[in-house]
Order: C-alpha cells, then sequence, then structure tokens
C-alpha cells in the first residue's frame, strides 16, 4: 500500500451546554467553539442569520498533516484514546444530557491506501463513546483547503 496524510480534530457537540470546559479537561485549545442560543457568527466574528441550535466545541489534535511513513493513524487514534481516557468520568453529564464527541479525520492519498482499525481500537472508541468521522480526499492533498477540517459544521 501507498503512504497516506492525515490531519485530526477532536469535537463535541451539545443540546445546551456550554462546552468551553472541555478544554480544561482535555488540555487541548479550542480552536472554535460557539454556545447554543447564541447568534451565528463566522470565525472572525462577522454576525450572521440565526442562533446555534446547538453548542459546538472543537480543538486540534495534529498541528499539521502526518505522514503515515512516521505515524500510522491506528498509532495516533491509540495515543488519542489514551489522553483522553483518564477523564472518562469528567464526561458522565456530558454524554447523559445528549453530548457527542467525536474525531474529526481528514485523510489524503495519491494513490491507493489502506487502514485497518483494530477491534480492540474500535472497542475502546465506543467504550469512551467517541464516534470516528473520516473526510476522505482521494488525490493530493495539497489541492484541498486544510482549513475546511475545523470549518463550522451548521
Amino acid at each position: 500500500m501507498y503512504p497516506y496524510t492525515y490531519k485530526a480534530s477532536l469535537r463535541a457537540e451539545h443540546p445546551s451546554l456550554d462546552l468551553g470546559m472541555l478544554s480544561g479537561i482535555f488540555g487541548l485549545t479550542a480552536n472554535r467553539t460557539w454556545n447554543a442560543g447564541n447568534f451565528r457568527a463566522t470565525p472572525t466574528g462577522r454576525r450572521l442569520d440565526g442562533i446555534y441550535r446547538k453548542s459546538y466545541w472543537t480543538a486540534s489534535l495534529t498541528d499539521n498533516w502526518k505522514s503515515s511513513k512516521s505515524a500510522s493513524l491506528e498509532k495516533a487514534i491509540d495515543e488519542w484514546l489514551n489522553r483522553l481516557q483518564q477523564h472518562a468520568f469528567e464526561l458522565d453529564n456530558f454524554f447523559a444530557t445528549g453530548g457527542r464527541l467525536n474525531f474529526f479525520i481528514g485523510v489524503a492519498g495519491k494513490k491507493n491506501f489502506g487502514i485497518t482499525l483494530p477491534i480492540d481500537l474500535l472497542g475502546r472508541l465506543a467504550s469512551l463513546r467517541i464516534e470516528l468521522q473520516l473526510d476522505i480526499y482521494p488525490e493530493d492533498e495539497q489541492q484541498f483547503d486544510h482549513e475546511s477540517l475545523d470549518s463550522d459544521s451548521e
């Protein structure tokens, strides 16, 4: 198989909670956040029509695009889970009241590539209630706007 690159963020949404507390729990700096009921706005602060229906928070897990030559996606997910598992008990109320977490991962390759997620890794994702969202870019990743990985999802 051929190598691939990936970039990831942790995303959270909730019907009503202020998710700013996730930065403190996970030790991650939010790239973008908003609260349910607030006026919608662009990342630069320009106000948009309407209000947010849910609260949202996202933080990068990778600083830049990573190559599978240096670290496979499977290994990276395992490391992220190890980091987040320490805080699982702090999220009981978040999940009990409708919260959702996911790893949003952009993956790109110039040629065919394969990724196998072992069953124990999938089990850990499930036990921590973290969804996996893959955004697949079938061509050279340089053609894509990498900022879209952290774009407004509403």
